[in-house]
């Protein structure tokens, strides 16, 4: 299987490709890779270039492109999970899976029980890092499209935003199975879905309230306790495959009978002593 990189657009030039300094030294240094050594790129427009590499440096590496291709790997309906900052290494292992599985956009979000957010906010440094966490983990998961990793945003600016089809994963109500809500979802809804999760102990009454008032649907997971970073996994697998056929909400039996224990469950989120 040949390395697979994420580049920006600027970098190829119809057939000529000139690599950056992050690649190049991945390139040169980690792989050792040499001239006449082909290797994937990916543009994030849904393109792979299979390149074949000319010049190799630790600074700057160039290439020639040898075929393109745009493999339907993606899912048809892009998925934003809105989850509740984390502690530091159970976020990047949320962020690695969920990449994984195929979201497409990831939302830090800060909520009234967050606690590792300084003065309600992530940081440019911890920005940082949780890209470069799902730009390997897109490369080893042989994406072709790179997540974003949004800014953080406050709960309320999350609920203002949210268009399309709204889920928040509540541990207290009675509230129904998230494959229920998205087979019951209306088709023009189901062109964006958003998923809300929440943090260490679970999002607050008011919250639940709030996000009711703007249209978000409360559902649940099943009746087994979840941490926060487990329940962002889950959700969001639990999502993309019942939106996997063209946008459609699966209604197979195999579909019907991952809930169908779990109709009258709930979801709880627990405290991270992790």
């Amino acid at each position: 299987m040949r390395p697979r990189f994420f580049v920006s657009p600027q970098d190829i030039q119809r057939e000529l490709v000139h690599l950056d300094e992050d690649v190049a030294h991945r390139i040169a240094r980690v792989l050792r890779l040499q001239p006449g050594d082909r290797v994937e790129l990916c543009d994030g427009s849904g393109t792979v270039y299979l390149v074949e590499l000319t010049e190799i440096s630790r600074r700057q590496s160039q290439g020639r492109v040898i075929r393109t291709r745009r493999p339907r790997v993606e899912p048809t309906v892009p998925l934003t999970l809105y989850q509740a900052v984390v502690r530091e290494r159970r976020m990047a292992w949320l962020l690695e899976k969920v990449t994984e599985i195929g979201v497409a956009r990831i939302v830090p979000l800060i909520t009234a029980r967050t606690v590792r957010a300084r003065n309600g906010s992530v940081d440019a440094s911890r920005l940082r890092r949780w890209r470069r966490i799902v730009r390997e983990a897109a490369e080893q998961s042989r994406r072709t499209r790179l997540p974003v990793v949004a800014p953080a945003v406050s709960f309320s600016d999350a609920c203002i935003r949210c268009d399309g089809l709204g889920l928040i994963c509540d541990a207290r109500g009675k509230a129904r199975p998230l494959l229920d809500a998205i087979a019951s979802g209306a088709q023009s809804l189901l062109s964006r879905v958003r998923l809300f999760v929440g943090p260490e102990g679970g999002f607050t009454p008011d919250e639940i309230e709030e996000a009711t008032r703007r249209g978000i649907e409360p559902v649940t997971l099943g009746r087994h306790i979840l941490r926060s970073e487990t329940a962002g996994i889950v959700a969001s697998a639990l999502a993309l495959a019942a939106l996997q056929k063209s946008g459609e909400p699966v209604r197979s039996p195999s579909a019907s009978s991952l809930h169908s224990s779990a109709d009258h469950g709930q979801v709880h989120i627990v405290e991270d002593r992790g």
